[in-house]
């Protein structure tokens, strides 16, 4: 890989990581909204699956625009973004990080009574991964 490409490739990353950022307020104010206003704070399983799903819905909403407008910037990748079949793909990769988020949530929250800030951010960094890699490879990709 060339030194433009390498340098590209940083900034994208850089990029991913402050839309991430972003989204994960926006995912961590609903979840915390959700389960400590609606749900009055009530750590069952089910609470931490809908206020998870909920704020998880809101993060991948933002994330996905933030995405195709501020993170994958050559005009490739943004054609790559708004197709059909690559909207269809960021809904899988999306559900996929949803299920990861949940099983850490309830492991995390349920089973092991850790704080839900806590483990939201732990599963928020291991489903970055996730999400940064399937949207690159299968989505973004350059043509």
């Amino acid at each position: 890989m060339d030194n433009a490409k390498l340098k590209s490739l940083f900034f994208e990353i850089i990029r991913f990581g402050i839309v991430g950022f972003v989204s994960f307020l926006f995912d961590w104010a609903v979840l915390m909204l959700v389960l400590h206003v609606f749900l009055r704070s009530q750590l069952t399983e089910i609470n931490i699956a809908i206020s998870t799903a909920a704020g998880f819905i809101i993060g991948v909403t933002v994330n996905y625009l933030l995405s195709v407008w501020f993170v994958f910037k050559a005009s490739a990748q943004k054609g790559h973004g708004k197709s059909s079949k690559a909207r269809v793909i960021f809904l899988v990769s999306a559900v996929i990080g949803l299920l990861l988020t949940q099983l850490i949530m309830n492991f995390g929250v349920i089973k092991l009574g850790f704080n839900e800030t806590l483990v939201k951010i732990a599963a928020t960094c291991i489903v970055m991964v996730w999400n940064y890699l399937s949207r690159k490879l299968l989505i973004f990709k350059n043509s």
